[in-house]
């Protein structure tokens, strides 16, 4: 209940939709939001998930060299992918 700033180019800001929350004593609350946070909500999950896990679960080397670098980023990808979705 927050607060957001959103910049949604293929989305207006003026119909609003309605979502519905869990709340920490298990009842559903209905709040209205604009149809750009519907959409990330609905789409994004998986790369917010992941950024989330990558930086809890990461493994611990710094590269100066770019490719070295992205080699180790996919490698971390996988090996996640791998891990949570056993």
């Amino acid at each position: 209940t927050k607060p957001v700033t959103v910049t949604a180019t293929k989305c207006k800001a003026i119909p609003l939709d309605s979502v519905t929350c869990k709340l920490k004593t298990g009842e559903h609350q209905t709040y209205s939001c604009p149809q750009a946070i519907k959409q990330y909500n609905k789409y994004m999950g998986g790369v917010d998930r992941n950024n989330q896990l990558r930086q809890f679960y990461h493994i611990c080397l710094k590269c100066r060299i770019y490719y070295k670098y992205l080699y180790w980023m996919l490698f971390d990808i996988q090996y996640l992918y791998f891990i949570f979705h056993l």
